[in-house]
């Protein structure tokens, strides 16, 4: 074997050894690639579950601060009315109720006069 013909069979060795770890290297960068995008595909995903999960949160929070203003605007504007009708000297619901329960009474007794007067005038005439 010539010097020659050994250089070119060492440099064919080398050539094949380089083609050889170019495609594992290819194949090392494409798994690599892969892992990279599934990894990042799943993150992605719990990123956009985390921030539906937060929005979801904050509805409730919200709702539930909706609900307490409200039920804080009633009481108030319920003590805030009874203040007003109170000065303007106005009868509340309750204070109607038992006048009428009154009137009713005042009524039934005057009724009950009436026609006692009505049964005595009855037997005087008789």
């Amino acid at each position: 074997m010539t010097l020659k013909s050994g250089l070119k069979s060492q440099l064919n060795a080398i050539s094949q050894r380089v083609a050889k770890a170019e495609k594992m290297a290819e194949k090392q960068v494409r798994t690599a690639l892969k892992s990279t995008e599934q990894f990042r595909t799943h993150q992605l995903k719990n990123v956009q579950h985390l921030i539906k999960r937060a929005r979801t949160l904050k509805q409730h929070q919200l709702v539930k601060n909706a609900e307490k203003l409200t039920k804080d605007l009633e009481t108030r504007a319920s003590a805030g009315l009874h203040l007003l009708f109170t000065k303007l000297n106005v009868p509340t619901r309750y204070d109607l109720e038992r006048l009428s329960k009154r009137v009713s009474q005042l009524q039934k007794r005057l009724d009950d006069i009436e026609k006692t007067k009505g049964s005595r005038s009855t037997h005087k005439e008789g």
